[in-house]
């Protein structure tokens, strides 16, 4: 701190530093430096704690110069060289250096560059006097090692010589800290706590005025927040209470679920808007139904066009009704012309035309694409006509009646195929086989018969099925079984080899009124007097969960889209619904030859249009998204079963890691290896992943070992990255690698560790970033699912518990929200992102166990590979957009004003579906 006096004691004092420089240098920056040093650290209203001497403001008054300067150096116990070209050519500069040279040590002379060059030399331990012009020459030689030199050329403006400029406040401490004997770090630190200080007193009766002209504006702000807290407190205990309602009746009434997650969105305040958002995901996954309204009466039967993009209904209201399956929206006008109930209806193979009967007695057939009848309505039933069956081929078609009779009818020329057949009693039911060789009928008095659609004559005696009404009639796909439901609730099979009840029958509390079977044979669907629908699995004849519930009034038909992802039921509750299924398209089960295959690895191309999987053999199969049909694709190479797969994200490639050692990169477009095979690794592999950019390949091996590949050059970039590794993952730009295994790790594309990420208690045999990058989620074989922050490594949150066994897999959708895993347990389980709970219950997808599940590229799908030999593919499409909007148009409706008094008191114009 200076000395500002304008006298001074008549004894010279002692100084702590004394500041020798050119007198032509600009005063005002050395005026700074000397403040700065004076009062760095210094706390408010203290006096200074260090002497500076500065000729022009330290000399006594009258007192001889150089005495003043002699006795100052002698005195002081640092000196500090502003250097600069005119500190180096002045004498007054030289003759102060000699004198310190002459009475102090060489490690109390400190530098500050204020002007010029200084260079130090290395070698020869010296300042390089050639390449410096701003060391005065009386240093030559002076120093044994570097000497303390501070930088403070760039220091000029007021704002740069201002100590709360870091810099110069940095270089000021380096300056102090042998001179106060204090860590210069402590120093800083002391400089900024006494800026905070200073700053605090200097603004106190500014900020004493303001508060005072606030008082009133905050008092009055301050009733506001208290109001505004209430709200929020009251409107996040509204959506809390609405999600709990959502989540209770998520399997009684999805519809209303779906309605209370919404609502808990629209009144949610914006911090806990995750929550209610992750409700409306978890209700999106409930069992509920798409409910299409227009029908005035009953609505009796359903079918599906063979693309599955219509549905056709009939109704009591004598009309017949089409619907586009994919908005839940009526196609045109009702088709007119019965007098009387629709008792069912049917589309041909070709989509072109639909044959309906009703209790008018008569038979009509309809031109779809008009709307239009085609010709005169067939008559010939003297009672009502309850049911019409199409032949395969389309060329005709049976209907049954109350009169007894069974009638065939040539579709094409409109008019009957014969003589009708007498069953001596009601008829209410008919099916045709698949392949088109027989029909079956059911009666009222609970027989059914069996008819060679050749010869339309009847296979044997009829057969007692029911001690009632038969209802349903459906053959299973493969045409192996006939199952009949009616009387009782109770639902047989039949086996058609040997004409016999096959196993024990289903009984139901209920009478049953329809039955059908999904295109694969392996889920049956009941329903009946009772408003629910109870789904069954074919191979076990065991109920698949608890019933579907949202009819408010019996079930009277029911039918399975050709792709059997949906259920469309005609309800006595005046509506058809349409259920979405968690019940995935089952690609394949075994392998050729018949045997038993696991399939371990799954993968959809960049375009989503093929799904390839495979397993213990040694050769991928590809599918077709869009048909479900395999495709003609073999690629020949490996000797060993394929663990791992993924195609590169440009779509050329297709890279497969096998239990042989090897990696194999196949050309797409050739179906051909690229190049010979990738070999290093030690034992099989068991992970494979692209690089954004489709440059780089990453492997895991059972070995522990992660290996990096140009993908060009087919050739190992470097040696192996590390030897706890298995599962690898690159984050979406391609600068981070994740390696699973014993030990969980992120690296950089420099292969510098980044970091270890430590929390699982078993190997890591999945992982995947999220689309932004700042996420990697991990599966484990500890049961559980954890996500990483990729910036910090550090855990988020506790580990995500639900499945019962191993995990095998996570993928995130595309969009982020939602993560599916897979395990061992053999089921896939959805998760929220933001609030890492499961939604809905978990889907199950293969008894045997899971080891893959992975999104489709734009969400709409994920494919599962199961130890059981099959690939199936699962319909995530509500997850994939505004999961508000789909749920609104899943319920296509909002609240009624009594359940809006119920679940909405007092927010009587909160818009919720509308």
């Amino acid at each position: 701190m200076t000395e500002n006096n304008a006298t001074h004691a008549s004894q010279t004092p002692d100084y702590d530093l004394f500041i020798s420089y050119a007198h032509s240098s600009d005063k005002g920056r050395v005026t700074a430096i000397q403040n700065g040093l004076a009062r760095l650290a210094k706390p408010p209203g203290r006096v200074e704690t260090i002497h500076i001497f500065r000729d022009t403001t330290s000399l006594v008054l009258g007192e001889p110069l150089p005495k003043a300067i002699d006795e100052a150096l002698k005195r002081s116990r640092y000196f500090l060289l502003l250097a600069s070209p005119a500190a180096a050519a002045s004498d007054w500069v030289q003759q102060e250096i000699e004198l310190w040279r002459k009475h102090k040590p060489h490690n109390n002379l400190l530098i500050a560059a204020i002007d010029g060059t200084l260079v130090w030399d290395l070698a020869s331990e010296n300042f390089d006097l050639c390449a410096s012009d701003a060391v005065p020459r009386v240093l030559d030689g002076f120093f044994p090692a570097k000497p303390t030199i501070v930088d403070l050329a760039w220091a000029r403006s007021v704002e740069q010589l201002s100590l709360r400029h870091s810099i110069f406040r940095d270089a000021l401490a380096t300056l102090s800290a042998p001179i106060r004997g204090q860590p210069r770090q402590q120093l800083v630190a002391a400089e900024i706590e006494s800026q905070r200080k200073r700053t605090l007193l200097r603004n106190a009766a500014l900020v004493i005025g303001v508060i005072l002209l606030l008082v009133l504006a905050v008092a009055a702000r301050m009733v506001q927040l208290e109001r505004d807290t209430v709200r929020a407190e009251r409107d996040l205990a509204l959506t809390r209470q609405l999600i709990a309602q959502s989540r209770q009746m998520a399997d009684s009434d999805p519809r209303m679920a779906r309605l209370l997650s919404v609502a808990a969105v629209r009144v949610v305040p914006a911090h806990a808007r995750d929550e209610a958002m992750s409700a409306v995901r978890s209700a999106l996954l409930a069992r509920g139904s798409l409910v299409l309204r227009g029908h005035e009466g009953w609505v009796r039967a359903v079918d599906f066009s063979p693309s599955g993009t219509m549905l056709d209904s009939a109704g009591a209201d004598h009309t017949v009704r089409l619907w586009d399956t994919r908005s839940g929206l009526a196609i045109g006008e009702p088709l007119r012309g019965h007098t009387g109930t629709v008792q069912t209806v049917a589309f041909t193979p070709d989509g072109r035309t639909l044959v309906t009967a009703g209790s008018d007695h008569v038979v009509r057939i309809w031109d779809v694409a008009s709307g239009q009848p085609r010709g005169q309505a067939l008559t010939g039933h003297s009672g009502a006509v309850y049911d019409v069956a199409v032949s395969p081929d389309g060329g005709w078609a049976i209907s049954v009646a109350d009169d007894g009779t069974v009638r065939s009818w040539d579709l094409q020329r409109g008019e009957p195929r014969g003589e009708p057949f007498d069953m001596g009693t009601e008829v209410r039911t008919v099916a045709f086989s698949s392949d088109g060789t027989k029909f079956a009928v059911g009666t009222l008095d609970g027989h059914i018969a069996l008819f060679d659609a050749r010869t339309e004559a009847m296979l044997g005696p009829p057969s007692q099925a029911n001690s009632g009404m038969v209802f349903g009639l459906a053959f299973t796909p493969d045409n192996t079984t006939l199952i009949t439901t009616g009387h009782g609730g109770k639902t047989q099979f039949w086996d058609l080899t040997t004409n016999m009840i096959s196993g024990d029958a289903i009984d139901e509390p209920a009478l049953a009124m329809s039955t059908a079977v999904s295109p694969n044979g392996r889920i049956m669907a009941t329903g009946g007097t009772r408003s629910t629908i109870q789904l069954w699995d074919m191979a076990t004849r065991k109920a698949l969960r608890e019933p579907l519930s949202g009819h408010e009034a019996g079930v009277a038909g029911l039918a399975f889209s050709p792709d059997g992802t949906i259920l469309a039921s005609a309800g006595n509750d005046h509506t058809v619904r349409l259920w979405h299924l968690t019940v995935g398209e089952q690609l394949v089960r075994s392998t050729p030859s018949g045997e038993k295959s696991r399939i371990l690895a799954v993968a959809y191309s960049p375009d989503g249009r093929t799904v390839v999987s495979a397993g213990d053999q040694p050769v991928p199969r590809f599918w077709d998204v869009a048909t479900r049909t395999p495709l003609d694709i073999a690629l020949l190479g490996h000797t060993g079963a394929i663990y791992a797969l993924t195609y590169s994200p440009d779509g050329k490639i297709l890279a497969t890691g096998s239990a042989d050692h090897t990696i194999r990169l196949w050309d797409i477009k050739t179906g051909q290896p690229r190049g010979a095979p990738l070999t290093g690794h030690r034992t099989g592999i068991v992970d494979v992943a692209f690089s954004p950019d489709s440059a780089t390949l990453a492997s895991g091996g059972s070995d522990g070992e992660v290996r990096v590949w140009d993908v060009q050059q087919l050739v190992q970039l470097g040696p192996p990255w590390t030897d706890t590794g298995g599962a690898v993952a690159f984050s979406p730009r391609g600068d981070l690698l994740a390696t699973g295994g014993t030990e969980l790790r992120i690296w950089d594309r420099d292969r510098r560790l980044r970091a270890r990420l430590q929390g699982h208690n078993g190997t890591v045999e999945s992982m995947t970033f999220s689309p932004d990058g700042t996420t990697l989620a991990t599966a484990a074989n500890d049961y559980s699912l954890r996500l990483w922050d990729t910036h910090s490594g550090q855990a988020i949150d506790s580990p995500m518990i639900g499945h019962t066994d191993q995990l095998r897999s996570v993928s995130f959708s595309p969009n982020g929200t939602v993560m599916a895993t897979s395990s061992t347990d053999g089921t896939i389980r959805m998760w929220d992102f933001a609030t890492r709970q499961v939604l809905g219950a978990p889907v199950t997808a293969d008894e045997s166990g899971l080891f893959g599940a992975v999104f489709r590229p734009d969400g709409h799908q994920l494919a599962s590979a199961g130890i059981d030999g099959s690939t199936r593919l699962w319909d995530t499409t509500l997850l994939a957009g505004d999961p508000v909007a789909a749920a609104c148009r899943l319920v296509g409706r909002s609240f009624t004003a009594a359940e809006r008094a119920s679940f909405l008191p007092g927010r009587s114009t909160l818009p919720v579906c509308e």
